[in-house]
């Protein structure tokens, strides 16, 4: 198991995780279990970062729930470039299970709004049933 699975696993907090996951060089690329939240901000926008950070870590077990892994985005990585992000922006996206985007938000968003979202799709329907 990944040093940082375990680090998250062991403490369950999702800033334990992303503090992990700044620090290590991480390819996502095969992590379709996972719905993927990208926060971008650079230098100028840390505290909208963290703002959003905090805001879905008050909601941990709904992240869980929707597997989501939330991954703060440095400024000059490739995925800048990739998704067009402005540098000078703070830009929550929403990569789903299969890899595509999902949501695009240039506002903090609440996490009940981004759960809704999630809920409506079809493969989180399909888990939800499978749940029950």
């Amino acid at each position: 198991m990944p040093s940082f699975l375990y680090h998250f696993l062991k403490n369950k907090t999702l800033l334990s995780l992303i503090a992990v996951m700044m620090v290590t060089s991480i390819s996502f690329e095969n992590y379709t279990d996972k719905r993927l939240v990208y926060l971008f901000g650079n230098e100028h926008r840390t505290l909208v970062v963290r703002q959003q950070i905090q805001l879905l870590d008050s909601s941990i077990a709904g992240v869980k729930e929707r597997d989501l892994e939330i991954v703060v985005v440095k400024a000059g990585n490739k995925l800048y470039q990739q998704y067009k992000v402005p540098t000078n922006k703070f830009c929550i996206i929403l990569i789903g299970k299969d890899g595509g985007e999902k949501f695009r938000s240039y506002r903090i968003i609440e996490p009940e709004k981004l759960f809704l979202l999630i809920d409506g799709m079809p493969m989180r329907k399909s888990e939800m049933r499978a749940q029950n």
